[in-house]
């Protein structure tokens, strides 16, 4: 069944189709903005181009559409990102891109860390106020985590992190870098062990990690669905195995100390998107589908950051194949103005893709 350019299900929520010659893949917040990025293949052009657009918000058009370099930190509303050289070799090295403030130039600085990129090890990357954290599982030292400073590009921190973890969920917020267990997380060479730990920190300027949540018991056997930092504050879904019995529980926690705030059973039963988006302030939100994994009905759903609770705020029709169906779902959503906005990348099979499509989600009333 085709989506029309139309308010669906409640007055409170709307979507539009993007132009069919535009893929973008994120939306952030830019100053005043929301911006949208991605590729698109121009007329006459025998490469793909990486562009950046704004959305006027009363109708959901796409506006003010340019061209940069791909690495360029303006298409992601960002002061600096980590751009990625690929190598054969399958040792990739980790540069920091910047707008010279001065010049207004692209400005790409010397190797900060060079990596092995293999099936289970990939750069990770959190953002905090003021800098960027990177996560590299495997180089020279072991695992490493670097401190970049958004203001100059200068590292900061750098840490050799133990034990070391593979595809790792991690987030940032004022207290440090946080790294957990994530679902398909495993511990690498000497560092493979049974662990009670939950969550690990580094804190700023720290030398090493330190264990975080560790609660009471046996050894830990489950996961972390999603963790997203604010300000002093963390909140992770604590999910407990055996698969086919998944418990999770929806924890808060602020400062330093891994005191829970509170620890509320998270009403979906398993972890839910393994995304959410937002801050104490707004609230923190995610999309869940109706039935199964497949379904195009989706809930939209809001989780009280005071205590965990989870309402639904609206239901909304989803193309197939739906990207935030997976934990980098978070880069398709955002909270803005009043809204939550979520991006649709284009789906379909090879040469006849639908195009990507836009939807704001008004934050009123939940139920």
């Amino acid at each position: 069944m085709a989506i029309s350019d139309s308010v669906q299900a409640a007055p409170s929520v709307r979507s539009v189709a993007l132009p069919a010659n535009l893929y973008f893949t994120s939306i952030a917040i830019g100053g005043q903005n929301l911006v949208l990025s991605g590729t698109a293949t121009q007329d006459g052009d025998q490469g793909i181009a990486c562009v950046m657009a704004n959305v006027e918000l009363t109708n959901l058009s796409v506006t003010n559409l340019l061209e940069l370099r791909c690495g360029d930190p303006r298409l992601y509303a960002a002061p600096i990102v980590a751009v990625e050289q690929y190598s054969s070799s399958m040792q990739e090295s980790v540069r920091i891109a910047r707008i010279d403030p001065i010049t207004g130039h692209l400005d790409v600085g010397s190797v900060v860390v060079t990596y092995t990129q293999l099936s289970d090890s990939h750069l990770e990357i959190a953002q905090a106020p003021g800098c960027l954290w990177l996560y590299a599982p495997v180089t020279s030292k072991g695992a490493q985590a670097l401190r970049i400073s958004d203001a100059t590009g200068a590292v900061l921190q750098d840490t050799v992190i133990s034990p070391a973890m593979d595809r790792p969920a991690i987030v940032a917020n004022a207290n440090g870098l946080f790294l957990a267990q994530a679902g398909n997380s495993g511990f690498l060479g000497s560092s493979q062990q049974n662990t009670s730990t939950v969550i690990f920190r580094l804190g700023v300027g720290a030398n090493q990690v330190e264990p975080f949540d560790v609660p009471s018991g046996s050894t830990f056997q489950g996961f972390i669905s999603w963790m997203i930092g604010s300000g002093n504050s963390l909140w992770a879904d604590v999910c407990q195995r055996p698969i086919g019995a998944i418990a999770c529980k929806i924890t808060r926690f602020d400062g330093i100390t891994g005191t829970p705030v509170f620890a509320t059973t998270d009403s979906e039963g398993n972890g839910g998107s393994g995304w959410v988006v937002g801050n104490g302030a707004t609230g923190l939100y995610s999309t869940m589908p109706v039935g199964s994994a497949e379904s195009t009905s989706y809930r939209v759903v809001r989780i009280d950051p005071n205590n965990g609770s989870v309402s639904t705020l609206a239901t909304v029709m989803l193309p197939h194949f739906y990207n935030g169906n997976y934990e980098d779902g978070a880069q398709s959503a955002v909270v803005f103005d009043g809204a939550l906005y979520l991006l649709a990348q284009p789906t379909g099979p090879a040469g006849g893709l639908l195009p990507g499509r836009l939807y704001r989600i008004a934050l009123g009333g939940a139920s």
